[in-house]
């Protein structure tokens, strides 16, 4: 891990998980998958409280949260990694 990267990442974790979460995971991924799919799928085309329309503001955003949760947990075993490598050499 390159030292721009492990002080980023200090920084990152240092805000916290659910920031984290909720920004890459839900605002980052899931709002932006909720469009595209909603449009792909011509999901909206039945009113914005049909049934598929509800189907996709559940469905996009919780799948957004689970890349958040995942390049969370990703990135922090990097660093851990990179962490104990420092102090090895330290």
């Amino acid at each position: 891990m390159k030292t721009n990267d492990f002080t980023a990442w200090q920084t990152v974790r240092s805000q916290g998980r659910f920031r984290y979460f909720l920004i890459n995971g839900v605002v980052l991924y899931g709002i932006p998958l909720l469009i595209v799919m909603s449009l792909i799928t011509r999901a909206l085309n039945h009113g914005l409280l049909a049934p598929e329309a509800m189907l996709h503001y559940i469905v996009w955003p919780l799948t957004g949260l689970l890349l958040g949760v995942l390049s969370w947990y990703k990135a922090e075993a990097q660093y851990q990694r990179e962490l104990r490598r420092r102090q090895h050499y330290a």
